[in-house]
């Protein structure tokens, strides 16, 4: 099975889980790039902010043609995915071969309203998932 590993990453943690995911499904890692900076103070409040209007920022286009799974790695903002995957969910909405998440949070909930939304917004539903508190 050809599989592929998206994620986006704004610190550097969810890209740790995305490499782990990809080294044990022998898949192939792309990073979801957006135009729209996260960085610092400014860039926290942005990104909550973004995640609670429910917004798609521009990002580069990642293709998922010639995969059998993809496997869709993101943190939860503001509790709902981060705007990145969001755009990369809306971008191949209803074409996804399998497909599976894996969500970063700060809480202790496994944020199950989360992956119900990510399955409506990729027009799919999920093969799996992972829900990571990461620690501190």
């Amino acid at each position: 099975m050809k599989t592929l590993v998206v994620y986006y990453s704004r610190k550097g943690s969810v890209k740790a889980q995305a490499e782990q995911a990809a080294k044990e499904a022998g898949g192939d890692l792309a990073e979801i790039k957006c135009k729209t900076k996260y960085k610092g103070i400014i860039g926290f409040m942005k990104a909550g902010r973004q995640a609670m209007k429910k917004a798609c920022p521009p990002c580069e286009s990642i293709s998922i043609a010639g995969y059998d799974k993809v496997i869709v790695c993101g943190a939860v903002w503001a509790s709902t995915i981060c705007a990145p995957v969001r755009s990369f969910l809306t971008e191949h909405a209803g074409t996804f071969p399998e497909i599976s998440f894996i969500l970063l949070h700060a809480g202790p909930e496994e944020n199950k309203a989360t992956i119900e939304e990510m399955d409506k917004i990729a027009g799919t539903t999920h093969s799996d998932y992972k829900s990571i508190q990461p620690k501190k």
